[in-house]
Parts: structure tokens; C-alpha cells; sequence
């Protein structure tokens, strides 16, 4: 699964620019796993929650929340991906 550059950079520039807005980095990570989990399958909530809790925690203890929030996104991005993929290759396989 490859992820776009112009697609990170659309997201970078919409977590600024929520940042920007004064939202606090804990209330834009709790909205953006709530809003990803939503949409997501079942299978892969988990591992989201788990990137989540992850990332969540470094934003904590670490500097530039942009950082970590931005990883969390690109990391469930690439999770939902990598799944989806998997479920195309499943389907694949059965002819």
C-alpha cells in the first residue's frame, strides 16, 4: 500500500490549520480516532486504538503534537489499507 505525498500534505496542512484554531492536541486525536474508527471495519479497530493509545502517549511526553497526531493518522491510514488490500487478495484467491 503506498500512501501519496500530495495526500500527506493535504493532511499536514488541515492538522495545522486545526491546530491552529487552538484545539488542543488531546481533543483533535480523540476527534480524529473516533471519526476513523467510525468508518473503519472491525477487524482493524483495535490496532487503531492501539496506534491511538501509542501516539496519544508520545504527544503527551514528547514536543510538536503535530508530529505524533500526524503519524497516528498515517499509521490508520496505512492499517486500513493494509487491510483492505488483504481482503482484495483474499477475493483474488479464491478463482
Amino acid at each position: 500500500m503506498t500512501i501519496e505525498i500530495s495526500s500527506l500534505d493535504k493532511i499536514r496542512d488541515s492538522l495545522y490549520e486545526l491546530l491552529n484554531t487552538y484545539i488542543l492536541p488531546s481533543n483533535l486525536m480523540k476527534y480524529l480516532f473516533l471519526a476513523i474508527v467510525r468508518r473503519a471495519d472491525n477487524n482493524v479497530k483495535c490496532e487503531i486504538l492501539e496506534k491511538a493509545a501509542e501516539f496519544e502517549h508520545r504527544s503527551v511526553i514528547g514536543s510538536k503534537a503535530i508530529i505524533h497526531i500526524e503519524a497516528f493518522v498515517i499509521n490508520a491510514m496505512y492499517i486500513i489499507g493494509r487491510h483492505k488490500e488483504g481482503l482484495n487478495q483474499e477475493s483474488m484467491d479464491i478463482d
